[in-house]
């Protein structure tokens, strides 16, 4: 297991549509100096925040290079399985010098049925196997966990599997110990995010917030028990929900704050898996 962060660690630092941006928006490359500033050796870069499939040449060469500077692996995520989309990530991973494409079922105007999906990735299947890329199939709130477990049924390839994200499905009603009991099993990255969901003042509601890692309600040391026990060998990656607090500037310090406090717990957390694997 390596710890890793990524874009959606500082998604407010590189600006989110709706609201104001910061002064100096993040870009992929200051990501990376961040991560080699805390010791990280491993960046996801999400599509929704940073579209690869956008960039130009000279920008995929600028963050391959820095990358490769700072010794950094990276991991590349967009949204879509159909065999294009499937086909252009592998392409970036492959400029990019990446190990894993992290997607879900639905995106590029398609939303398949399990058969559907199997079928257009076992197609991509040796062209990634070719190329040494894994892809990671992301829980959203799009999908229940039982479509997400039959399609690793279907497809039944060691170069294929779950990205588990700690919170997403809540939106599809389920929760962490359903979505981590069912697909444990086929686990090949972690989104790790803590929560907290606290009771309305008027008592009708709920709101469901992000928090500083180990604060609220992700259980991660049982998570990381449950992949010992189906020896499922995951990267984790840092994933944050900062709300907004009335200013860009005092948003982005505290985003910041809870990444520098969420960093060491984490690499502690992924320490002891590792020693004790």
């Amino acid at each position: 297991m390596k710890f890793g962060i990524s874009t959606c660690t500082y998604t407010w630092n590189f600006g989110v549509e709706g609201y104001p941006f910061p002064e100096t928006p993040f870009t992929a490359e200051k990501l990376l100096e961040i991560a080699y500033s805390h010791g990280v050796g491993l960046v996801q870069i999400l599509d929704n925040i940073v579209s690869l499939d956008v960039c130009t040449s000279a920008q995929l060469d600028s963050i391959a290079e820095t990358a490769s500077r700072l010794g950094i692996e990276l991991e590349i995520g967009t949204l879509g399985i159909t065999p294009r989309r499937l086909g252009q990530y592998l392409e970036i991973a492959g400029r990019l010098g990446a190990t894993l494409v992290r997607t879900i079922m639905d995106g590029d105007g398609a939303y398949p049925t399990v058969a559907q999906g199997a079928t257009w990735i076992r197609e991509m299947l040796p062209s990634y196997r070719g190329a040494g890329v894994a892809i990671a199939i992301e829980n959203h709130d799009l999908r229940k966990v039982s479509e997400l477990a039959a399609l690793m049924r279907a497809v039944d390839d060691p170069m294929v599997g779950i990205c588990i994200d700690l919170v997403n499905s809540l939106g599809a009603q389920e929760c962490q110990e359903q979505v981590v009991e069912t697909l444990a099993p086929y686990i090949n990255n972690l989104h790790y995010k803590d929560f907290t969901i606290q009771r309305l003042d008027h008592s009708m509601g709920f709101l469901v917030n992000g928090c500083v890692a180990g604060k609220g309600f992700t259980d991660i040391d049982r998570i990381l028990s449950l992949m010992k026990r189906y020896h499922r060998d995951a990267n984790m990656i840092l994933e944050q929900w900062v709300p907004y607090i009335g200013s860009i500037e005092a948003t982005v310090a505290m985003e910041r704050q809870w990444a520098d406090e969420a960093i060491p717990y984490l690499q502690q957390k992924c320490k002891t898996w590792q020693t004790s694997a």
